[in-house]
């Protein structure tokens, strides 16, 4: 076992994708939201493609401009969603969370398991790029090509919105799965499906008004265990 001593805010000491397992049990508790955010950067940098990381962190909202020393067990300032939202901003996927009591305070503090998404490599083809997409297929003209190195369960982060139409995934003549990604309020939308090996082309398709759109943030993949 070796140890590292870090500056507090990164994890300098410690090599680019080395990692199988990140855990933190009864400290992040403490770090303020910026420290928390500039951990989960790191995480995402010293992961492997497909490893975890299991992290206990406050759920504590109550005081958000005061001293975390005067807070309930010392908690500083964080949420649920926000360690969510901030591990999605920094290219981690969330897998699950549990609220849970801490010191006979119920929703005090947070589990949450998180795993870095797997590359697919390049995507092919022709689509339109937009700020915080993968790729963003306007209409039936367009299309995205991924090759798969070996069969799995993918995710598709995809983005529903009123503009979106019908996702649908194809790998040769078999369709694989057709998600409708339009929604009257902006937010993601988690696709899963299994493939094989080989091409995945992903198309758009009208789901009636014109509204043929299809947005992706972004691609994970499970490989199945041979």
């Amino acid at each position: 076992m070796s140890y590292v001593v870090n500056d507090g805010t990164s994890l300098a000491g410690v090599p680019t994708g080395s990692v199988t397992l990140v855990y933190s049990f009864d400290a992040m508790v403490h770090f303020d939201s910026d420290v928390v955010r500039a951990y989960l950067r790191e995480f995402t940098r010293v992961l492997a493609p497909g490893a975890h990381a299991f992290i206990h962190h406050s759920n504590y909202t109550a005081n958000p401009t005061g001293r975390w020393m005067d807070s309930p067990s010392i908690r500083n300032f964080m949420s649920k969603d926000l360690f969510a939202h901030y591990a999605h901003k920094e290219g981690l996927r969330v897998l699950s969370q549990q609220v849970l009591t801490w010191d006979g305070i119920a929703e005090l503090d947070c589990l949450t398991l998180l795993r870095k998404p797997n590359p697919l490599g390049d995507v092919r083809g022709t689509y339109t790029k937009r700020d915080g997409m993968l790729f963003v297929l306007a209409g039936a003209h367009e299309s995205a090509t991924v090759t798969l190195e070996r069969p799995g369960t993918v995710s598709v982060n995809a983005h529903a919105h009123e503009w979106c139409g019908r996702l649908v995934v194809r790998q040769g003549a078999r369709v694989l799965a057709t998600f409708e990604v339009h929604d009257p309020q902006p937010r993601s939308k988690l696709c899963v499906f299994e493939a094989e090996a080989g091409e995945v082309v992903f198309h758009a398709e009208d789901r009636g008004g014109g509204r043929g759109e299809a947005w992706v943030r972004g691609l994970d993949v499970r490989w199945r265990k041979p």
